[in-house]
This record gives C-alpha cells, sequence and structure tokens, in this order.
C-alpha cells in the first residue's frame, strides 16, 4: 500500500514538474531591428548610417598599432571578412575590460555609419548602445 501510494505520489510530482518548466518564460534572443541588414550587404550602404546584424567570425585586439583598434570581423575570419567593427583604443573602456572577448563567436547588431577600410566595410563604435547583442 505504501509503495503504491509513493508510486502515486512520484508519477504527481513528474506530471507537476513538466507544467512547471512549461510554464517559465524562457529567454530568447532580441529579434533584429526593422531594416536591418547582414554583414554581406554591408559595401552597398558605405556612407550610411545603418543596423547591421550577424555572427561574429573573430576578433583581434592591435595594441601594437596607433590608436589601438579592437577589430571584431563579420562573415569569415581576417583577412576574408566581409564587414568589420572597429574600437578605437581611446573607446575600449566603453565596453569593458576586453571588448575582443564580449564580441568572440555572439551574434550581435551594431548600429553606426559605414566606412571603407582597406576597400573593404568598417564601422567604428563608441560604446556599447550602439551595440544589442542577440544570443
Amino acid at each position: 500500500m505504501i509503495s503504491h501510494n509513493l508510486s502515486v505520489i512520484r508519477r504527481r510530482l513528474c506530471s507537476f514538474s513538466v507544467l512547471l518548466v512549461l510554464a517559465l518564460p524562457l529567454p530568447c534572443p532580441a529579434a533584429p531591428p526593422d531594416g536591418a541588414i547582414s554583414p554581406g550587404q554591408a559595401a552597398e550602404m558605405v556612407g550610411k548610417r545603418v543596423t547591421v546584424c550577424g555572427r561574429v567570425a573573430n576578433t583581434y585586439y592591435s595594441c601594437f598599432v596607433s590608436k589601438k583598434p579592437t577589430f571584431i570581423n563579420f562573415g569569415k575570419p581576417y583577412p576574408d571578412h566581409v564587414f568589420s567593427v572597429a574600437i578605437l583604443g581611446k573607446d575600449r573602456d566603453n565596453f569593458g575590460d576586453c571588448p575582443e572577448k564580449l564580441f568572440a563567436d555572439r551574434n550581435v547588431c551594431v548600429t553606426g555609419l559605414i566606412e571603407s577600410y582597406e576597400g573593404k566595410p568598417l564601422m567604428a563604435v563608441q560604446n556599447q548602445t550602439q551595440v544589442q547583442w542577440n544570443d
């Protein structure tokens, strides 16, 4: 009799656990903003202020170069990237200690002016208000 009651209690607890899990809201990534473009479309938008959304392929901090830029590359790793974001050394603190680690392997949207750098589209960002994390 006791084992039967324990069995019934276990089944009810399992059912309750499943319902509880299904009722909890799950975090979901933020949707890209309306009008956002992909990194591959950025070359067509040089000179315009837009939002670019995509997955970061690799990052690099050039601590020995003037202005000490951090590059966030999209599409493919450097030198085959299709779009880059640059954070100048003077703005690094606006992103925490290591922006190259903050962006690594993430889905992000960045908003700003697209320029051309060494024949590829690049956007310089100064602070995290220009970034939306999508993962």
